[in-house]
């Protein structure tokens, strides 16, 4: 096995055995899981993860059922928020 795919495979496992996300349903398996690596990259992901895990120990009351979608939408509005345009001020024009 390769080093990359222990990578993922160690990921995964930590992702099952997570008091949240080894909940979820549609469960969160290994094929999603090497997706999101190469849709993100292994070390944003990881990164992301965390905050993610600590957000939903900051607010117990808003778990979810599909942390599928959970982690997509959250890591969708990472990447979207680092591609913001900004516009030069005008004296620089």
């Amino acid at each position: 096995m390769s080093n990359h795919a222990q990578q993922i495979q160690q990921l995964y496992e930590r992702l099952q055995k997570n008091e949240y996300f080894g909940k979820s349903r549609p469960p969160i398996d290994y094929e999603f899981v090497a997706l999101m690596v190469k849709t993100y990259g292994l070390n944003e992901l990881r990164m992301e993860l965390n905050k993610m895990l600590l957000w939903l120990k900051a607010n117990p009351n808003r778990t979810k059922k599909n942390y599928r979608k959970f982690i997509v939408n959250w890591m969708n509005r990472r990447q979207s928020n680092l591609h913001i345009h900004i516009s030069p001020r005008e004296d620089e024009e």
